[in-house]
């Protein structure tokens, strides 16, 4: 499994692409072994992907930045494991999170827990004084802020500490 970013004339979409063992692409995953998504209405970049068992199946996780119009947000997708987004996921598979109306934020590394949630890493930077700040969110299996994680289930940890 490889996360790219697929770059067009009016913006960036996510893309995964599913190789088979030989080097070839797998044809049972998305169209032809290729799935893009656009996340938003701009520019979206692709990071990171994890693995997560949900029930019987393997889902795909993906994580990176979405431009939201003003500023980027953290970007989570799940895909079932034939490629398409998991409706159970979220809104229809993505979730958009901003850590305040005045960061931007990138999300740059995913971890599945034991138990299932969805932790996400990256920065969130203070768009009035351009502090990038370590940026932790938690989600719950069904992509809803884990509120038991500090709170809000979104957490910034200051780089001046």
């Amino acid at each position: 499994m490889v996360p790219a970013t697929r770059t067009t004339a009016a913006h960036k979409d996510w893309m995964l692409a599913r190789y088979n063992t030989n080097g070839s692409l797998d044809t049972t995953f998305g169209s032809n072994g290729i799935v893009t998504t656009n996340i938003g209405p701009s520019s979206d970049v692709v990071y990171d992907l994890a693995f997560q068992t949900v029930g019987t199946e393997t889902r795909i996780v993906a994580v990176g930045m979405t431009y939201n119009g003003s500023n980027y947000d953290f970007a989570t997708a799940r895909y079932n494991s034939n490629g398409s987004l998991d409706s159970s996921f979220g809104q229809n598979g993505i979730v958009r999170t901003s850590m305040t109306a005045t960061s931007s934020e990138e999300a740059y590394a995913v971890a599945i827990q034991p138990t299932g949630e969805i932790i996400v890493s990256g920065t969130s930077t203070a768009v009035v004084n351009s502090t990038g700040d370590l940026a932790l969110v938690r989600y719950t299996q069904s992509g809803a802020l884990d509120t038991s994680f500090g709170g809000t289930g979104k957490v910034v940890l200051s780089r001046d500490l």
